[in-house]
């Protein structure tokens, strides 16, 4: 037919043919059908596409990768020191104890274990302070209990364990992350006298399988001394004791304590310089022996210890 593009054709007409109308392509009113046109194509469009998430960079896997640690190795200012502390330990010890660093300095990566990352400050303040406990160990004869409460990465515990391997070592902590790297060193270093648990000093404190049943408690950065008392002397038998690692306030603290200690059972006590004269250190070895039973109701609740000291 002829078209006349100024008059608009009565039939609908255009690429809606499709759909069983005329096809008149030079017709004005395709121009008409167009929006319609695009509606349909739009929401096909939108209906196609919906059905596949959105890939985002958030929805990707994230791996965060660690570099590997050095590896362990014993420097030779630890041995000199050792010498100077006159503590003898073999080399598979040692290495043992190297391999212990490497292990706690790699997880602290990931693990809140500690605040100290240097490896030479580690060997000095972790282990080497920890080992300044062995002479208060030299009395307990082989096979005997000793617990370590608020272990954290198992200081002073693991270092004690390693150098005195014919002692049965439990490190508590209330943590589980804490105590699934206890356990994971124990597994990789191949110690068979260590065992961690997960629990707080005041539930394990009335348990008979713990309570008064440790020949020595140790402890390391708990609290002040009234407090670490309630925790420790439940667990200790009579005539055993513990040993706490503080620092230039122990002398006040334990002055505080004394009315604490009394109730709690405790007999001696003793202040010892951790090291000798010519180290850096202000680290003090606090000794209280159990001289009577703790009374049943202690340790009370957990956190009254650290909310209300004796």
């Amino acid at each position: 037919y002829p078209v006349n593009p100024v008059i608009l054709s009565t039939r609908p007409v255009g690429l809606f043919s499709v759909l069983g109308l005329p096809l008149r392509p030079l017709c004005p009113l395709w121009l008409t059908s167009f929006p319609i046109f695009f509606f349909f194509a739009l929401l096909a469009s939108w209906r196609f596409t919906s059905s596949y998430p959105t890939l985002r960079l958030s929805h990707l896997p994230r791996t965060v990768y660690h570099l590997p640690m050095p590896t362990p190795n014993v420097p030779e200012f630890i041995r000199e020191d050792l010498q100077k502390l006159e503590l003898s330990l073999a080399d598979d010890q040692l290495k043992n104890l190297a391999e212990y660093l490497h292990l706690l300095l790699d997880a602290n990566q990931r693990t809140n274990l500690t605040a100290i990352k240097d490896p030479d400050t580690a060997w000095r303040r972790l282990i080497l302070d920890s080992l300044t406990l062995l002479p208060g160990l030299e009395m307990l004869e082989a096979g005997a209990q000793v617990i370590d409460i608020g272990t954290g990465g198992g200081l002073p515990g693991m270092p004690l364990a390693i150098a005195r391997p014919d002692l049965s070592f439990t490190l508590l902590d209330a943590t589980g992350k804490k105590v699934a790297f206890l356990q994971s060193c124990v597994e990789a270093i191949g110690l068979e006298n260590v065992r961690p648990i997960q629990n707080r000093a005041e539930v394990v404190g009335h348990e008979p399988e713990h309570r008064q049943r440790y020949d020595l408690a140790t402890v390391r950065a708990v609290g002040k001394i009234a407090e670490i008392a309630e925790y420790c002397l439940p667990l200790v038998k009579e005539g055993g004791r513990m040993l706490a690692m503080k620092g230039a306030a122990a002398e006040t603290e334990l002055a505080d304590a004394g009315d604490a200690l009394a109730v709690l059972g405790a007999g001696d006590l003793a202040l010892i310089d951790a090291y000798p004269e010519g180290f850096d250190s202000e680290l003090v070895l606090v000794s209280i022996v159990k001289e009577r039973p703790t009374p049943k109701m202690y340790p009370r609740e957990p956190g009254t210890p650290r909310k209300t000291p004796l």
